[in-house]
């Protein structure tokens, strides 16, 4: 027998007509929650093919079991935060805008070759989404700093919202902005930015499935006497998907 299997094993909950065929697997109409805090990690599986009881391994209460090796199927996105100057900036909330939460997924599995192409079609009826990732007050940090780390670790009542994203994966139409309010002194700023304009040289325009990508956030010296927004990505391995650093 073949094997391919997916998580959670309650999808059917957030999506329709769930199968798999020669092609892989398919999901219809899944849906992306509205709160961070319940998105869940779409996973799917490579196949085991042909597997029989003599590849298992019997042991005295035991068997080796069916290899399964999960993919994951959404894009997962994360802010960090950094400054170089003495005074105290402090982050107040972070917003992405104008996100497509509702799909189709098709693995695009070849049998000939074993290679597989997901995509991604997002639904022409779907919902346009806005998704806080963080609300409450940290400071930027000298050195890079994940923003729920440094929530995490404030440990007060005002961070218990600060979430990495779960998010299908798709184009980045002109309208998708990350939307960022923060205070210097006693001045509060909103800065909001189109994420396909930057970088100028190589934009990232969509979000690749599988990917980890991350949104710095830098408030620097030029900060003080500009207001311009510049995005310098680089690329790490979900697989890593790059940081992409905002000027503030």
């Amino acid at each position: 027998m073949s094997f391919a299997a997916m998580s959670p094993a309650d999808a059917g909950t957030y999506g329709s007509n769930i199968h798999y065929a020669a092609d892989g697997l398919t999901i219809d109409e899944f849906t992306i929650s509205n709160d961070p805090a319940t998105q869940l990690d779409l996973l799917y599986s490579e196949r085991s093919v042909n597997m029989t009881s003599t590849n298992m391994v019997d042991g005295a209460d035991y068997y080796s079991g069916i290899p399964i090796t999960f993919k994951h199927a959404l894009t997962s996105i994360h802010f960090s935060l950094k400054t170089d100057v003495t005074e105290t900036v402090t982050l107040k909330g972070i917003t992405l805008k104008n996100v497509q939460n509702k799909g189709k997924f098709e693995e695009k599995y070849d049998e000939s070759t074993a290679n597989r192409a997901p995509m991604w079609t997002p639904d022409a009826n779907t919902g346009i989404i806005n998704y806080v990732s963080f609300s409450g007050e940290v400071d930027f940090p000298l050195n890079p700093r994940y923003v729920s780390d440094l929530a995490a670790a404030d440990g007060t009542t005002d961070n218990d919202q600060s979430h990495p994203l779960l998010l299908m994966p798709q184009e980045l139409a002109d309208n998708v902005e990350v939307e960022v309010t923060y205070t210097v002194g006693e001045e509060t700023k909103t800065r909001t930015v189109k994420l396909n304009d930057y970088p100028k040289n190589t934009p990232i325009t969509k979000w690749e499935v599988g990917t980890k990508y991350t949104y710095r956030l830098f408030y620097s010296k030029n900060a003080q006497v500009q207001d311009i927004i510049y995005f310098s990505p680089g690329t790490e391995n979900w697989a890593e998907g790059g940081i992409i650093e905002v000027n503030l």
